[in-house]
């Protein structure tokens, strides 16, 4: 009996690290700024953390933040609990139409701000501009229901106009394109890392898709797509 309540302990214990070394990832992919990604990356070294899918590095002034995909090497524990997500388009549209009911948007017009990133594993985090007061944003996510406002604090000096989109020009099911085109060109670069995230972000109020490069053991190339995540470029670097 003994025993088996030591096993017991033990597996609670390593269940529990594991949670948050996955939360730490989701953490570390969202604000770079603190990761260690993000102090690799300042020398344009793309590192060998073996964690993530996709590294960003953010530079902020007083008034913008602009975000520029590094490497799309790693691989992250987010694949651990892939589902498809990514590629199901019935699921995003369900996640888009349950953003859209929201009851605190109710007759109003839903403006995605800065960043949304889809998970594989169902996971999205987004943020939209507040429907009662345009000059405050809150965070939202989405794990089969969404959950929030949680207000997210902004710099007197942001400019929250520049960088949002409305969501009536925006469509989730868009991510399922992108995710498949990427998986398709992705399967014929030897090396590539399985996709796990893909996320938008919004500056001048246009639309940025990343992951944007694929890289592989002997070759990298970069990737742009459409508004509508159709493939508007792919090329070897």
């Amino acid at each position: 009996m003994k025993m088996k309540q030591s096993i017991f302990v033990i597996i609670c214990v390593a269940f529990i690290l594991s949670c948050k070394q996955i939360s730490q990832s989701v953490k570390e992919t969202i604000n770079p700024n603190d990761s260690v990604i993000n102090k690799r990356t300042k020398d344009n070294e793309p590192g060998t953390l073996g964690e993530y899918t996709s590294i960003t590095k953010t530079t902020s002034s007083s008034n913008t933040t602009s975000t520029t995909q590094i490497d799309t090497i790693f691989h992250t524990y987010q694949q651990l609990l892939s589902t498809g997500f990514l590629t199901n388009t019935k699921k995003l549209e369900q996640a888009e139409m349950a953003l859209r009911k929201l009851p605190q948007y109710a007759g109003k017009e839903i403006f995605l701000y800065a960043t949304v990133h889809f998970f594989d594993n169902g996971l999205i985090l987004a943020k939209l501009q507040n429907p009662h007061n345009p000059k405050y944003v809150d965070a939202y996510r989405y794990i089969g229901s969404w959950s929030g406002p949680t207000p997210e604090p902004q710099s007197v000096n942001n400019n929250i106009q520049s960088q949002l989109i409305s969501l009536n020009t925006f469509s989730f099911s868009n991510v399922a394109r992108v995710a498949r085109i990427y998986k398709e060109k992705a399967l014929k670069v030897e090396g590539a890392a399985p996709l796990s995230l893909v996320f938008i972000t919004i500056r001048n109020n246009q639309i940025n898709w990343f992951p944007n490069y694929i890289t592989g053991d002997r070759s990298m190339y970069s990737i742009g797509f459409n508004t509508d995540g159709t493939l508007k470029s792919y090329k070897q670097e």
